[in-house]
């Protein structure tokens, strides 16, 4: 057996570098795809259980006119208001 040499432990050459690169890019990709597979199967980011169903009597719409929203911006229907005034 060799012994041990700290000049050929710090090797730092080229082929080493692209061989630690790539094995750390299969290993993040191995853990990446287990990570993926523990979302979709073991965990379930949903509770299938639940329902969703209209306990009110009457729903009141407190809006006097249908807006198109997107996040925070709304933006109200002009054709709405178009509609509505008498010709």
């Amino acid at each position: 057996m060799e012994p041990f040499s700290i000049i050929k432990a710090a090797d730092f050459s080229g082929m080493v570098w692209f061989k630690a690169i790539k094995t750390m890019v299969v290993m993040g990709a191995i853990a990446g795809l287990g990570f993926a597979v523990y979302l979709a199967y073991i965990k379930p980011h949903y509770n299938p259980l639940k329902t969703t169903s209209q306990t009110a009597e009457e729903i009141i719409n407190n809006e006097n006119a249908p807006k198109a929203t997107f996040g925070c911006a709304s933006l109200k229907v002009l054709n709405y208001y178009k509609a509505q005034k008498p010709q």
